[in-house]
């Protein structure tokens, strides 16, 4: 059986290659309407009115079957959410065959079986008499949502515009040397460590007050306040404290 269905694999692929684009576009065609055949004439809908849905500047043409479903066009649809119009459906993980406007792995996570089951392609013959298919219109907030919760989900590297000129890693451990050498919260192995996370953060503002508006840098020969023009003058410890009383 399995020579038998490598022969036949063969040859089909040996086939498929022998033919052109024209010729493949025309078999794939055939094979749809085939399908469609197979479905019973009663059983597909046919819309009673058609619009357009505008979102932005995003246009999904819509319907109004003779049961009183509203439909969104497949395509626009897929090209709404910058999917490819002719995506294929597929399955995902192995498991349920997931259509196109729910494939990814970003978005797995976030889709319940209630909106799987929504999400199923709905077949309905135009205005015209042309068959076509759809997605019902109230899938689309649903699917809206998916979106935006693995967006929030994602995790995004957040970065600044820094001056690479002055990017080194000497400065950070040059800050962080000054500060376990000037603050006893911060040296290895001792019984200073704060206690309480408030009073840890009283510390750090009293090191840093001091640090900028109090102390004066050897290289700079001013406070670092002064040198960044948000001072005028070296502060002393009772202006410090009297930002306590505002």
């Amino acid at each position: 059986m399995k020579q038998d269905a490598s022969i036949q694999s063969m040859g089909g692929k040996a086939r498929a290659k022998s033919l052109s684009p024209e010729e493949r576009s025309e078999i794939a065609r055939t094979a749809a309407l085939a399908k469609w055949e197979r479905t019973p004439v009663a059983a597909i809908p046919k819309a009673t009115h058609e619009g357009i849905l505008q979102i932005g500047d995003i246009t999904i043409s819509a319907a109004v079957l003779e049961n009183g479903q509203r439909v969104l066009s497949q395509a626009e649809f897929l090209e709404a959410l910058g999917r490819h119009r002719k995506a294929n459906v597929r399955r995902e993980g192995g498991e349920e065959r997931v259509p196109p406007i729910l494939q990814g792995k970003a978005i797995n996570p976030f889709i319940s079986r209630e909106i799987l089951a929504k999400s199923r392609p709905v077949r309905f013959k135009t205005l015209s008499g042309v068959r076509a298919s759809g997605y019902r219109a109230d899938l689309l907030p649903d699917v809206c949502e998916i979106y935006l919760k693995a967006r929030d989900a994602r995790k995004a590297i957040i970065s600044g515009t820094p001056d690479h000129n002055h990017v080194s890693t000497s400065y950070a451990e040059r800050q962080n040397l000054t500060m376990r050498m000037s603050m006893r919260r911060f040296t290895r192995l001792t019984n200073a460590f704060s206690k309480k996370l408030e009073n840890h953060e009283h510390a750090l503002a009293l090191y840093f007050m001091h640090y900028n508006f109090c102390r004066i840098h050897q290289t700079l020969r001013v406070t670092p306040a002064m040198e960044a023009g948000v001072s005028d003058h070296v502060w002393e410890i009772d202006e410090i404290l009297a930002l306590l009383d505002t």
